[in-house]
């Protein structure tokens, strides 16, 4: 028997005859880089952990060549619609490169604990490949089971890799941490100009997907309906309702208010929420309402409370029509009768436009429009009031005026969120309530007055000249008949 290098032979009469070959075995496994194939490739790198609530940014899918997790770069997060059965793409080293090919089982687990994320099976991964032979290998792994049917955030996993081949276990490492944002469909990044009369609209500037917005939706998504299944109810709440989301997330903010933030926020916030943001209209760029996420116990205006909630179920692919209206009643027309304009998409209706500044034309909302009016031969202004105000009468002809940003409203600002063949309106500001009508929306109010402006002119109070509806009886001496503060004194039909 003779011994040439490491190829064992012998020879005998038919030549040399393999009795024992030395193979040359893999020694190392890795991963390299992977990738979420489901994801919907629309996050921009506006963190999550930053301050910046802008639109904008870079699409993670155009960096470190569309990966979501790089050994050698970073890990990007996706977002991926709910009941996915996720598929990822994993590029496999080998050491040494030129080891004899064996099949391997390669299996990723993820350190997401069991519940109702559907782990460990949603992010439990297994596959057969063939190794050696090569540097690198390209796989593609599908989930044991979907990512289960509602929205949810999983934050900072990783998923631990091995192979096993030939009764050899080899411990390939982790990647992450990984940040899924599962939504409940595919994300709707606005940004359409809205046509009306006169030109177009720049888009709204809650529109525009990014990580910081995406996470905030989609967390503040999964709040509200676990927070929503658990309160008491004849029928199981369907947490997948985009009606039952609507109505969570309309109740985020617990109230609305016009000019101050309540005593119970820290100066410290206060004086942010004012500064930085334009509390509570929230109307400055580049975030508009989105800060609104990070600020609730402060409050907002209803019209900012809408935009906010319409920005965070765009974010997150629910669907459904989503109308941003301003619902009210003119005395000058049909004090009864609610009267709803749309701001978002405008509305179509010419006659609500009138000139604005520098030759342009806007839409003045609710009861802004024409404001100041001749009524009584005076110049006034016309409020829908959320509580009992009180006129001149003969016994007290000058009350107290109220204090500017309280009480007198120009308009509910609501959603109007059509799905499933049901609409419904939901009020800014008015939390856990939902109307099936813009005549139910107007009794969130109390009464439909007059008023003029009287004292600091920037910030004036306003006196109240008439109750305009609805008009309280009059008794024998001349004295309105008030309602008691404690009821509700609305007449409005519906």
């Amino acid at each position: 028997m003779g011994d040439l290098g490491r190829l064992r032979f012998m020879r005998t009469a038919g030549g040399l005859n393999h009795r024992n070959a030395l193979r040359k075995k893999i020694t190392r496994v890795t991963v390299q880089r992977l990738v979420f194939l489901d994801d919907h490739k629309m996050l921009t790198d506006i963190s999550h952990t930053g301050v910046n609530w802008a639109a904008g940014g870079t699409k993670y899918v155009q960096k470190q060549g569309g990966a979501h997790w790089l050994a050698a770069g970073q890990s990007f997060p996706a977002s991926v619609t709910k009941a996915t059965r996720l598929a990822i793409e994993v590029d496999i080293g080998v050491e040494s490169a030129d080891a004899d090919p064996i099949e391997c089982v390669i299996t990723a687990t993820a350190s997401l604990p069991a519940g109702d994320t559907g782990a460990p099976e949603a992010f439990t991964f297994k596959a057969t490949a063939v190794l050696g032979g090569a540097a690198v290998v390209r796989l593609r792994l599908v989930a044991a089971a979907p990512l289960a049917d509602h929205v949810f955030v999983a934050l900072d996993w990783a998923l631990s890799w091995q192979a096993v081949a030939a009764g050899r276990t080899f411990d390939m490492g982790k990647t992450g941490p990984h940040r899924l944002y599962v939504t409940y469909g595919t994300p709707e990044a606005g940004g359409r100009p809205l046509v009306h009369p006169f030109g177009e609209d720049p888009a709204p500037i809650e529109d525009g997907i990014t990580d910081k917005r995406m996470h905030a939706a989609v967390d503040l998504i999964e709040r509200g309906w676990r927070y929503a299944i658990k309160q008491p109810s004849d029928l199981p709440v369907d947490r997948n309702d985009p009606h039952v989301i609507a109505g969570a997330l309309m109740s985020y903010v617990p109230g609305y208010t016009l000019d101050e933030t309540p005593r119970s926020v820290t100066l410290e916030e206060r004086q942010l929420v004012k500064a930085k943001y334009g509390h509570p209209q929230y109307f400055k760029p580049p975030g508009g309402a989105w800060p609104i996420y990070e600020h609730a116990k402060a409050l907002a205006e209803c019209q900012a409370i809408v935009r906010f909630v319409r920005g965070v179920m765009m974010q997150a692919g629910v669907p459904g029509d989503l109308r941003y209206v301003l619902v009210y009643a003119d005395a000058d027309a049909n004090p009864a009768t609610a009267v709803e304009d749309s701001i978002i998409p405008r509305d179509t209706n010419a006659n609500k436009y009138r000139p604005g500044r520098g030759g342009k034309y806007w839409i003045p909302g609710g009861l802004n429009l024409d404001m100041p009016r001749t009524h009584a031969g005076v110049l006034q202004f016309q409020s829908l009031a959320d509580d009992i105000v009180e006129a001149p009468r003969p016994s007290y002809p000058k009350p107290d005026p109220i204090p500017y940003g309280r009480i007198l409203n120009a308009f509910e600002a609501c959603m109007k969120f059509t799905h499933g063949g049901k609409t419904f309106y939901y009020g800014g500001g008015v939390p856990f309530a939902r109307f099936a009508s813009a005549q139910q929306v107007l009794h969130v109010f109390k009464q439909l007055v007059w008023w003029v402006t009287v004292g600091e002119p920037k910030k004036p109070d306003r006196f109240i000249t008439e109750v305009a509806y609805p008009v309280p009886p009059i008794r024998r001496d001349g004295e309105p008949e008030y309602f008691e503060p404690d009821g509700d004194p609305s007449r409005w039909p519906g």
